[in-house]
């Protein structure tokens, strides 16, 4: 999280980080500020009412940028794709 906002990458502050064995599993979970106001990506771009084409457009721009800047920081998860 720390070197994600030296990085000039916004993020929500970290609540709680916890773990726990579950059989031969190890059960993660992490907790995160909660944003007022904030939107889930797909809930946003396919429920209805679908944003007109340019606010769809700016909406995924956005994205691409945020992603580009993971990518310059080192920062690589297996859910994001990008090439």
């Amino acid at each position: 999280s720390q070197h994600l906002k030296i990085c000039r990458i916004p993020v929500p502050e970290i609540v709680f980080i916890s773990w726990r064995r579950q059989n031969c599993f190890i059960r993660a979970e992490m907790g995160t500020q909660f944003i007022p106001g904030g939107v889930d990506t797909s809930d946003y771009l396919f429920k209805e009412p679908v944003p007109e084409e340019d606010k769809a457009q700016e909406c995924l721009k956005k994205i691409a940028d945020l992603m580009g800047k993971l990518f310059q920081a080192g920062i690589y998860h297996p859910d994001l794709n990008f090439t």
